[in-house]
């Protein structure tokens, strides 16, 4: 599978990582090529916005009254940040997304609670009334 063309070494290194560690989770990296895509132009704009916020001696930029206010740069790269952690919590890419991934949702199994669905031979299941 081929990373995007025209991207920097950041985020051709950031394909890789993550091309590797979904072949890894036992996932298909080509049924996730659209959010791998996005993922690396993430990494790819912040690397760019990185650099030319370096190029311009990391100056900040000016409101419009003149006070400081944050660089376009960085506003970038702080905009890419949270795109690159939601796209690769979604991918499952970090420990805490592939716990979240593995959890599954509503009762463990076994924990029918319809009287229909109890096991035969069970006893029957006491419910608890309130002392007044």
């Amino acid at each position: 599978m081929k990373p995007p063309t025209r991207i920097g070494p950041a985020a051709r290194a950031a394909w890789n990582d993550a091309v590797q560690d979904l072949t890894a989770m036992g996932e298909d990296p080509e049924r996730c090529k659209l959010l791998l895509t996005a993922l690396v132009r993430a990494v790819d704009d912040q690397s760019r916005a990185r650099e030319a916020w370096k190029r311009s001696g990391y100056a900040a930029g000016k409101g419009s009254t003149g006070q400081p206010v944050p660089s376009i740069h960085w506003r970038t790269i702080t905009e890419c940040d949270d795109k690159i952690v939601t796209l690769a919590r979604e991918l499952g890419l970090g420990p805490k997304a592939r716990r979240d991934l593995r959890r599954s949702v509503g009762r463990p199994a076994g924990a029918a609670s319809a009287p229909d669905r109890r096991m035969p031979g069970e006893p029957p299941r006491r419910r608890l009334r309130s002392i007044r």
